[in-house]
């Protein structure tokens, strides 16, 4: 074979790598179009952010019906991450969900030790019937580190107790916090409505963990 056609095979060669590596930079525009839905925040200063807190949420957005909160202010960048991503997961969760959906949120505590959030979720089905869901996110401010039924008391059957006998058998028990203490809930079936047990701080105060999780190391 002669050098010159060694080249021409050579730079056809180079041609068609180069053609492909821009067929595949072509393939990659999608997801880029996807970034575009990704969580927006409004930079609007909500009001449930008190002055002395010393985490501060503003509203964000997925789209004009999804909204949920965001941490713009708190004890160290990983922290502020984890918190975020933790306050994120509920609605982003709602988008792979058919149907028409909404989602509302309330910050029901924000002080020196907890930020929790309550979410409501609403999902209209295609017979045009709506199932509304209550998720709670409850976070620790020093850790960033999610507070549930899994790991916020130490003697879960003693907190149960003071739920009475129908909440300490349901199975799908949550809680939320509130300045006062904290607010279990659960109900029957997704159709029906919760039921909510208020108890106090001075109650609970036995049972609580120290710990939640471990502090990011910056």
């Amino acid at each position: 074979m002669s050098r010159l056609n060694r080249k021409t095979i050579a730079g056809i060669a180079l041609a068609l790598a180069l053609a492909l590596s821009i067929t595949a930079c072509g393939a990659k525009k999608p997801t880029a179009e996807t970034q575009d839905t990704k969580p927006t925040t409004v930079t609007e200063q909500t009001t449930e952010s008190p002055d002395n807190a010393v985490v501060h949420v503003e509203s964000a957005k997925i789209t004009d019906a999804i909204r949920y909160p965001q941490v713009t202010e708190a004890p160290g960048e990983l922290i502020m991450e984890y918190m975020n991503q933790s306050l994120e997961a509920p609605a982003a969760a709602l988008q792979e969900v058919n149907g028409e959906r909404e989602m509302t949120y309330e910050v029901k505590r924000n002080d020196n030790e907890m930020l929790s959030v309550l979410y409501t979720q609403t999902v209209k089905g295609e017979d045009g019937k709506e199932v509304k869901t209550l998720i709670p996110v409850n976070l620790q401010v020093s850790t960033g580190a999610e507070v549930t039924m899994d790991n916020a008391f130490n003697d879960i059957a003693a907190v149960k107790k003071l739920l009475g006998e129908d909440a300490a058998k349901a199975e799908n028990l949550q809680f939320y916090l509130t300045d006062d203490g904290a607010v279990f809930f659960y109900r029957e079936a997704d159709d029906q409505e919760y039921t909510t047990v208020e108890v106090g701080n001075d109650a609970l105060a036995p049972y609580w963990n120290q710990s939640f999780g471990e502090k990011p190391a910056s």
